[in-house]
C-alpha cells in the first residue's frame, strides 16, 4: 500500500475541483488504479462551492442566536450560522453547540473557523453525498 498527498493549488470559489484533482494526478504521475482510495477534505469541497462566509456579512441576527451566544460565550454571528445550517439545536457548553445536520449530530453544525481567514468560517459542503458519488463515478470513468 502506498499513501501520498496530492499537492493542489489554492482552491477558490467556483474552481472545478474534480478537474484540478485529475490534472494534478496526471501531472504528478499518480494515475489511480482499481481499489485505490481517494480522500478529499470537506473544507476543500466547501471552498470550491463558495461556502466560505465572512462573519461581517452575517446580518439579521435572531433572538435565539443572541441568547445562545450569550449562554455559550460565542460570537452571535457564528451562532446565527449554526442555527441556519442545523435542522435542530440540541444544547451545548462553553464555545460549543451540539446541532443536528443531515441526520448527524455535530459540534457547531460542522462550521469550521480554523484556517478560514480572519473573521471567516467554512460551512459544510452542500449535497456532499451527491458530490462524492459524482467524483467517484467520474474518477472511475477516467481511470
Amino acid at each position: 500500500m502506498e499513501l501520498f498527498a496530492l499537492k493542489l493549488p489554492l482552491i477558490k470559489k467556483g474552481d472545478p475541483l474534480l478537474d484540478i484533482i485529475i490534472s494534478e494526478l496526471d501531472k504528478q504521475g499518480k494515475p489511480l488504479k482499481e481499489g485505490d482510495i481517494v480522500v478529499i477534505a470537506e473544507k476543500v469541497i466547501a471552498t470550491s462551492q463558495g461556502r466560505v462566509i465572512s462573519l461581517s456579512d452575517v446580518k439579521n441576527i435572531s433572538i435565539e442566536a443572541k441568547k445562545l451566544s450569550e449562554l455559550y460565550d460565542m460570537d452571535e454571528r457564528y451562532v446565527e450560522l449554526i442555527i441556519r445550517e442545523a435542522s435542530m439545536i440540541l444544547g451545548g457548553m462553553t464555545h460549543v453547540i451540539l446541532a443536528k445536520v443531515n441526520d448527524f449530530l455535530i459540534a457547531n453544525a460542522g462550521i469550521d473557523q480554523s484556517n478560514a481567514g480572519l473573521n471567516k468560517v467554512v460551512l459544510l459542503p452542500k449535497n456532499l453525498k451527491r458530490v462524492v458519488w459524482e467524483y467517484r463515478d467520474n474518477l472511475k470513468k477516467k481511470y
